[in-house]
C-alpha cells in the first residue's frame, strides 16, 4: 500500500512561518510609516485647523448662552417684580416696605447692579449693588419748586448672612427719574424695554437697564390699574469680562464683546473697555486699543469684509495673515440672538501648528519603536501554535447556552476547521447579542434556565411603572436629522444603566421615551423605592451629562419622567408569530399622564402617592398637588421626586411649600399665598410651583372658584 502523508502534519512549518510572519510585520510597518508620514503633517494641519474652529464655535456659543441667560434671568426677575407690586402684594408707595423689598431683591440676585423705580414727579429709589459687597439704598426726592433733589444714601454690609446699615449720607442733586433714559423709554412702550449699552455714571462701569411702565390698582376700583412710575434693573457687563477671564483660547488666543459701533464691551483687560476724557468715561472703540495686536485684527477684518455689524447675523470664520508678525489668526464672528453684542475670538495658527511640528519630529522615533516592539510581537504570537482551541470553544457553547454572552470569547488557531468552528460560534453571539437587544435578558435567561417556550399569557401583578420622555424633542430632532441618533444612543444607554442596575426591566423605547417597570418577572420587594432612586439617579447623571454636552456644542437633552404604582396585567402579550412581554392596565396609563404632567409643573419626575407610600423612607420628595389626570374625575396626590434619603442638601423649604399647599387645600389663599412666597427665598432660587400655586390663589381669590383638584383637559 502507498505511504500517504497525513495533511495535518507540515513538518517545518513553524520556524519558516514564523520569519515570514516577522518580515512581513516589518515590511506592513516600514510601508504603514512610509504611506502615512508624508501627508501626515498636511492632514493634521487640516485637521487641527478644523478642530480649532469648532473648539472656538463651542466657546462662542458658551458665551453666547451665558449671556443669554444673563439677560433672560433679568427679564424674569423685572415680570416677577413689577407683577408682586401691580397685584398689590408689595406696597411700592410704602417706604418701609419697598425699602425691605428692594434689598431683599439686590440680596438675592447676584447678577443685578440695580433694582431701582422712578415715580412721575421725578421721585427715585433704588437698591445698588457695590463690587466690594457693600449694598447702597438710594433715596432721592425731586423738589420741582427749587429744581433740586434731596439724597439719602444708606451703606449696607453683610454680618452673618444679614443686612447691617454702616453709613449714611444725604446731599443735593439735581437728579430727576424721568429724564433718565430707562423712564422715557418704557413709558413709551407696552411691554418691557432694554437700554443701549452705557457707562454708569456712579461707577464708570459699562451696562444697560431693562425696564418697564408699573401699573397698581386704583383705590377706588380694584379691577382698574393706573400708570404709577417706572421699574428698572440694571446689570454691570463687568461680569461678562470676568466670565470670559477663565476662557482659554488656545495658548495665546483671546476672546471679546463688541457691539456694532465696535466698542468693546468684554475683555479680559477690563480697563481697555472704557475711555476718559477728563470727567467723562465711555466705551472703548477697538480701533483706538494700540496696545491689543487682536483688536486691531478684528478690526480690520470687518473694515476689509465690509462687514455692517448692526446687519451681522449667525456666526462666521475669517482668517487673517499680518505680514508685520508674518503669523496668520483665525477668527470667529458670532452674533448673540437679539442682542446688539458679538462675541469675537482669534487665535494664532502657531498655538497649535507648533505642537503638529513637534510631532513630526518624534513620529520618526516613534517608527523606530514600533518596528522594535513589532519584532518582538511577532516573536511571540508566532510560537502560539495551538491555545487549546477546543476547551475554549466548549466553554464559549456553556456560555452561550446560559445566555451570558459578554463572557464568550474569541479562539483563533492554526487549523482551519477549528476556525471555521470558532467563527461559527462568533456569529451565534453576535446574531444573539443583536437578539438580546429587542427583548429583557432576565426575561430569556429565566426561559432557558426553566427550559420553558414562551406563549401567550400572563398574571396580575402589583408592579411599578416608569415612564421618560425628553423635553423639547421634536425641534432638537428637526435641529440634529440623523446626527440625533448617536446623540440619543449616549443618553438611552446612561438612563438604562441607571434602571438594570436597581432590578428594572426596560419594557421598550417609544421614540425617544423609556418604558419600564419593577417587579416582574422577579419579585422586587422594594420595586417603588428602586424605581424612584433610579429616576433620580437618572436626573443626576443627566445633569452631569448636560455639562459636558454643553461644552462640546451638543444640544442639552432634560427628561420627564413619571412612576405609578398599581394592578397591572403582566405576561406576554400577542400572538405566536410576535408577542411582547409587557404591563396593561390603568396604572400603566396613569405613570404616562404623571410624566406628562411635569409640564405643567416645570419639574423633573413626579410619583403618584401609591408609589409614596411605598418608597417614602427612601427618598426626598414633596407633596406636589392633587391632580385629576385626563379622562378621569377623581383627583390623585402626586409627589415631586427630589434627592435619595441619604442627601447631604438643605431641603427645609420643602416643608414651607407643603405647609402652604395644606392652606390652599384647606381654603386658606391668602396664608397659602404667603407661604409660597417664602419659598423662594428658604430654596435660595426661583421656584415655578410656588409661583403656580400664587397665581391659582389669585385666580381663586378673583373668581369666587376654588377647587382643592386640578383637573387636567390634555394628555
Amino acid at each position: 500500500m502507498k505511504n500517504l502523508k497525513n495533511p495535518f502534519v507540515k513538518k517545518d512549518f513553524v520556524i519558516p512561518f514564523g520569519v515570514i510572519m516577522n518580515i512581513l510585520i516589518i515590511l506592513f510597518v516600514i510601508f504603514t510609516a512610509v504611506s502615512v508620514h508624508f501627508p501626515w503633517f498636511y492632514i493634521s494641519k487640516q485637521a487641527s485647523v478644523e478642530l480649532v474652529s469648532e473648539i472656538n464655535k463651542g466657546i462662542t456659543e458658551n458665551v453666547s448662552e451665558y449671556t443669554q441667560n444673563l439677560f433672560n434671568q433679568t427679564e424674569v426677575s423685572l415680570l416677577i417684580t413689577d407683577k408682586l407690586i401691580e397685584d398689590g402684594l408689595v406696597d411700592i408707595n410704602n417706604p418701609r416696605e419697598r425699602k425691605s423689598f428692594f434689598l431683599s431683591l439686590i440680596g438675592t440676585n447676584p447678577n443685578v447692579s440695580w433694582f431701582s423705580y422712578g415715580w412721575a414727579n421725578g421721585d427715585f429709589v433704588g437698591a445698588q449693588r457695590i463690587s466690594s459687597g457693600e449694598i447702597r439704598y438710594h433715596i432721592r426726592d425731586y423738589i420741582p419748586e427749587k429744581g433740586i433733589t434731596k439724597n439719602i444714601t444708606y451703606f449696607y454690609k453683610f454680618t452673618k448672612n444679614k443686612l447691617e446699615e454702616v453709613n449714611k449720607i444725604e446731599h443735593d442733586s439735581k437728579y430727576n427719574a424721568t429724564e433718565r433714559g430707562w423712564y422715557k423709554r418704557a413709558i413709551q412702550s407696552s411691554s418691557l424695554i432694554w437700554t443701549p449699552i452705557y457707562v454708569f455714571s456712579t461707577n464708570s462701569k459699562p451696562g444697560l437697564n431693562v425696564a418697564i411702565a408699573s401699573n397698581i390698582s386704583d383705590e377706588e376700583n380694584t379691577n382698574k390699574k393706573n400708570f404709577n412710575g417706572v421699574l428698572s434693573i440694571a446689570i454691570e457687563l463687568e461680569r461678562l469680562s470676568s466670565f470670559t477671564k477663565n476662557i482659554n483660547i488656545g495658548k495665546t488666543g483671546a476672546l471679546f464683546i463688541i457691539d456694532s459701533q465696535e466698542r468693546l464691551i468684554a475683555s479680559k483687560n477690563f480697563a481697555d473697555i472704557i475711555s476718559r476724557k477728563g470727567k467723562k468715561a465711555s466705551l472703548t472703540k477697538i480701533e483706538t486699543v494700540k496696545s491689543s495686536l487682536f483688536l486691531q485684527i478684528i478690526h480690520n477684518i470687518v473694515k476689509d469684509n465690509n462687514i455692517k455689524l448692526y446687519n451681522f447675523r449667525d456666526l462666521k470664520k475669517f482668517e487673517y495673515y499680518d505680514k508685520n508678525e508674518n503669523e496668520k489668526y483665525h477668527i470667529i464672528l458670532s452674533k448673540i440672538p437679539n442682542r446688539d453684542l458679538i462675541i469675537a475670538t482669534i487665535v494664532p495658527e502657531e498655538d497649535f501648528l507648533a505642537e503638529i511640528e513637534k510631532n513630526t519630529e518624534n513620529l520618526f522615533l516613534l517608527i523606530i519603536l514600533i518596528i522594535s516592539i513589532s519584532l518582538f510581537i511577532g516573536s511571540y504570537l508566532v510560537k502560539r501554535l495551538i491555545i487549546t482551541p477546543v476547551s475554549e470553544i466548549t466553554t464559549n457553547t456553556k456560555h452561550i447556552q446560559a445566555f451570558d454572552l459578554d463572557k464568550v470569547t474569541t479562539t483563533s488557531s492554526k487549523i482551519e476547521e477549528i476556525n471555521q468552528l470558532s467563527d461559527s460560534v462568533d456569529g451565534m453571539k453576535s446574531g444573539l447579542n443583536s437578539f438580546k437587544k429587542y427583548l429583557p435578558v432576565n426575561i430569556v435567561k429565566d426561559l432557558i434556565a426553566n427550559k420553558v417556550e414562551a406563549k401567550v399569557g400572563g398574571e396580575e401583578k402589583i408592579v411599578t411603572i416608569f415612564f421618560s420622555d425628553i423635553a423639547n424633542f421634536t425641534n432638537i430632532s428637526e435641529e440634529l436629522g440623523v446626527q440625533l441618533l448617536p446623540h440619543l444612543e449616549e443618553y438611552f444607554e446612561n438612563m438604562s444603566d441607571e434602571i438594570k442596575v436597581r432590578k428594572g426591566t426596560i419594557d421598550k423605547y417609544i421614540g425617544d421615551a423609556i418604558m419600564a417597570f419593577w417587579n416582574a418577572p422577579s419579585s422586587n420587594p422594594n420595586h417603588a423605592g428602586d424605581a424612584c432612586v433610579s429616576a433620580i439617579k437618572c436626573q443626576h447623571k443627566l445633569k452631569r451629562l448636560r455639562l459636558q454636552w454643553g461644552r462640546s456644542g451638543k444640544p442639552m437633552l432634560n427628561t420627564r419622567i413619571g412612576i405609578n404604582t398599581g394592578s397591572v396585567i403582566v405576561g406576554n402579550i400577542g400572538s405566536d408569530y410576535k408577542m411582547d412581554y409587557t404591563v396593561l392596565g390603568d396604572s400603566v396609563n396613569l405613570a404616562s399622564r404623571l410624566e406628562a404632567i411635569n409640564k405643567v409643573y416645570k419639574t423633573g419626575s413626579i410619583i403618584s402617592e401609591y408609589t409614596y407610600d411605598l418608597a417614602k423612607n427612601d427618598i426626598i420628595s414633596r407633596n406636589l398637588d392633587i391632580v385629576a389626570v385626563k379622562g378621569k374625575t377623581e383627583g390623585v396626590t402626586i409627589h415631586e421626586l427630589i434627592d435619595t434619603y441619604d442627601s447631604e442638601l438643605n431641603y427645609n423649604w420643602i416643608h414651607i411649600y407643603e405647609d402652604g399647599l395644606s392652606y390652599m387645600q384647606a381654603g386658606q389663599l391668602e396664608k397659602a399665598i404667603s407661604y409660597f412666597k417664602k419659598v423662594h427665598e428658604a430654596k435660595g432660587v426661583e421656584d415655578i410651583p410656588s409661583i403656580l400655586m400664587m397665581e391659582r390663589c389669585v385666580n381663586f381669590i378673583k373668581n369666587d372658584n376654588f377647587s382643592s383638584v386640578l383637573v387636567m383637559n390634555s394628555k
